[in-house]
C-alpha cells in the first residue's frame, strides 16, 4: 500500500470515539476523511452519497454545455441523433444508481437532477426554455430521471439483470409509473396531453421525430403561438 495513495474513512463507532483518530502506514500518518471516492462512487462518513449527485450534476452540467454548441434549436443533428448524444450525459447521471438511489427521496437531490435533465431534454426536442419538464420529458420520449433510477435499482436486483429480458421488463414498468403520472399531472403541459395521452403508445412509435417545429406545435410554445396570438387566433395563456 502507498501512502501517498491510500485514504481512510470511518463508517461506525459514536461522533466522540471518531475524533483523533488517525492511521499509520510507513511511517505517514493518515487522517480518517469525511468524503471519500471509491470505484468512482463519492460517499461521506455517514454512509450519504449527496456528494456523489452534487459532482455528477456538475460533471453533466459541463458535459451540456460542450454539447449545447453542436445542438442548435434550428439545424444541426436529427432528433435521433440528438437522443444519443443525451445518452452520454445520462450515463453520467445514473452511474451507481442502485446505489445511491435512496437520496432520490431527498427533494433538494430529486430536483437537481431533474433540473439537469431538464435543461438537456430542451436541446433534445429543439424546445423553448418555457416548456415544462414533464411536457419535454414527453415530446422527447425520455422518462423522468427519477424513475430511470428505480429502473437501474431494479434491474439491478433482479437476478437475470443483465440480460435482455430484464431490460425489457424493467422499461415496460418504467412507462406504466411514468403513464400514471403523466395521467396525474394538472395545471401544465395540459396542450400535450391533450395531443399525447398515451405516453407509452407516443414512446413505441417508429414514426417519432421531434425538431424546432414540432415541438412548437406539441408544446404550444413559441413563435407559432405568437403569431397566432398577433392575428387575434390564441389567446394569451400557453398550457
Amino acid at each position: 500500500m502507498a501512502p501517498q495513495k491510500t485514504e481512510a474513512i470511518i463508517l461506525k463507532g459514536p461522533w466522540k470515539q471518531r475524533a483523533g483518530v488517525c492511521f499509520e502506514l510507513d511511517n505517514a500518518t493518515i487522517e480518517p476523511a469525511r468524503t471519500i471516492r471509491y470505484l468512482g462512487i463519492n460517499f461521506d462518513d455517514r454512509g450519504k452519497f449527496a456528494k456523489h449527485i452534487e459532482k455528477m450534476v456538475t460533471k453533466a452540467e459541463a458535459r451540456i454545455g460542450s454539447l449545447t454548441r453542436i445542438m442548435p434549436n434550428i439545424g444541426g443533428p436529427k432528433s435521433c441523433k440528438r437522443e444519443v448524444i443525451w445518452g452520454t450525459v445520462q450515463s453520467i447521471l445514473l452511474f451507481g444508481a442502485p446505489i445511491w438511489y435512496r437520496e432520490m427521496t431527498i427533494k433538494k437531490y430529486r430536483e437537481m437532477m431533474i433540473k439537469t435533465q431538464r435543461k438537456m431534454l430542451l436541446r433534445v426536442a429543439s424546445a423553448y426554455r418555457t416548456v415544462s419538464t414533464k411536457a419535454v420529458q414527453v415530446i422527447t420520449g425520455i422518462p423522468p430521471i427519477e424513475l430511470l433510477v428505480e429502473e437501474r435499482k431494479y434491474i439491478h436486483d433482479r437476478p437475470d439483470g443483465q440480460t435482455k429480458q430484464a431490460k425489457v421488463v424493467a422499461r415496460q414498468i418504467t412507462l406504466d409509473k411514468w403513464q400514471t403520472k403523466w395521467d396525474e399531472t394538472q395545471n401544465v403541459a395540459q396542450w400535450t396531453k391533450m395531443l399525447i395521452p398515451d405516453v407509452r403508445r407516443w414512446v413505441r412509435c417508429n414514426h417519432r421525430n421531434i425538431d424546432y417545429y414540432m415541438s412548437q406545435i406539441l408544446t404550444d410554445h413559441g413563435s407559432f403561438k405568437l403569431f397566432a396570438q398577433h392575428i387575434g387566433k390564441a389567446t394569451g395563456i400557453r398550457m
